[in-house]
């Protein structure tokens, strides 16, 4: 996986989001875990694997912070760092150092250039950025990553961003973008790394997203998305090690595709309007860590292949209408695996193995 810049535990973060702060209320923290449905007992657990997931970037690009300049900077990515700069207040930006100065642009905060001079990582997280993108950000045509997380940009996704061919990650998470995800999202061939989690984003997940050849983190929850997954894709989610769809509107039974791949790490549902059934091609996932399907409207029974999961370390099933108990399969693989912690509805049955359970009548869960 290739990504550019430093990277957070993505396990660790992801989870914290997922049933850290998610209610807004009692004071929950990232270091707190709250029933699913939020404002419950408050428990605290450790959401951190015992073995760091393999998706976590085994190495980092060497990107100089002093890069050698040899050449004059371009005009044209001037204008549009310039037009980033005045167009989310860079005046108010916590840091802008050497922005707007006589220095080339290479040695502005957050810029980093290859040896041509030409800019390739723009990271700019927890800044202050405040306002819309600029069209003029279509200019920076060698950008390889842009990470403009957790600021306060506003508007629209842009649609210049989809002329930027060399991209390949964008992590705009934890803003407050409006509207929906681009069709054009899919030009974008080269993209291995998506994080849009955390705004305002509406309407359908487009089918162009998904056979993208070389993406493998895709992170759209915490949104307000609806509607049902693309069906008929074909060579969906091909690479793909990471999703996160949870927190969302998001309807209708799962598409097979979901179950065919053996790469996934980690899979997150929660807190949706899914039904239908768990296909037993779940079984197939075996590098799964986590698989968080909590919060929806799921039937049927749960699947007893899951006990092939060997690696499987956070297994979240309350709050469905699942027919029976949780199988002893699976309690097998929390007595004998690397499972730690396993939810699941306890309001008819007693769950042995389950470390939390979750009472579908008046949404709670609670730690064992």
């Amino acid at each position: 996986l290739e990504i550019i810049g430093e990277e957070e535990s993505v396990a660790k973060s992801t989870l914290c989001d997922e049933y850290g702060d998610t209610s807004g209320s009692k004071g929950h923290t990232a270091s707190t875990a709250c029933c699913i449905c939020g404002g419950g007992i408050v428990t605290k657990f450790n959401p951190s694997p015992s073995i760091v997931p393999t998706y976590a970037p085994s190495h980092q690009p060497t990107l100089s912070s002093s890069p050698t300049v040899t050449a004059a900077p371009t005009n044209d990515e001037v204008i549009a760092l310039k037009a980033i700069f005045y167009s989310t207040n860079g005046t108010g930006w916590t840091n802008s150092e050497k922005w707007l100065s006589n220095e080339s642009f290479c040695f502005w905060h957050g810029v980093h250039c290859d040896q041509d001079n030409r800019v390739i990582y723009l990271s700019l997280p927890e800044n202050n950025l405040a306002g819309s993108l600029p069209s003029k950000i279509s200019t920076l045509m060698h950008l390889r990553a842009l990470r403009l997380s957790r600021n306060n940009i506003t508007g629209t996704i842009p649609d210049a961003l989809w002329s930027l061919q060399n991209l390949k990650v964008i992590d705009l998470s934890y803003n407050s973008l409006t509207n929906s995800i681009p069709s054009a999202i899919g030009a974008l061939l080269k993209l291995n790394y998506i994080a849009l989690n955390g705004n305002n984003l509406t309407s359908s997940i487009p089918s162009e997203i998904l056979p993208l050849e070389n993406l493998q983190h895709l992170d759209l929850s915490h949104n307000g998305l609806n509607g049902s997954l693309p069906t008929m894709v074909e060579d969906a989610f091909d690479d793909m090690q990471f999703l996160s769809l949870g927190h969302n509107y998001l309807e209708g039974p799962l598409p097979d595709y979901i179950w065919d791949h053996e790469d996934f790490m980690y899979l997150s549902l929660s807190k949706n309007h899914f039904n239908g059934t768990i296909s037993d091609e779940v079984g197939k996932m075996i590098d799964l860590e986590y698989l968080l399907l909590d919060s929806n409207s799921f039937t049927g029974n749960i699947p007893t292949t899951i006990r092939s999961l060997n690696r499987l370390y956070f297994l979240s099933l309350g709050l469905n209408s699942f027919d029976g108990t949780v199988p002893e399969d699976i309690c097998f693989i929390r007595e004998n695996g690397y499972l730690e912690h396993l939810w699941a509805d306890c309001d008819d049955n007693t769950c042995n193995c389950c470390t939390a359970c979750c009472d579908r009548s008046i949404r709670v869960c609670k730690e064992q």
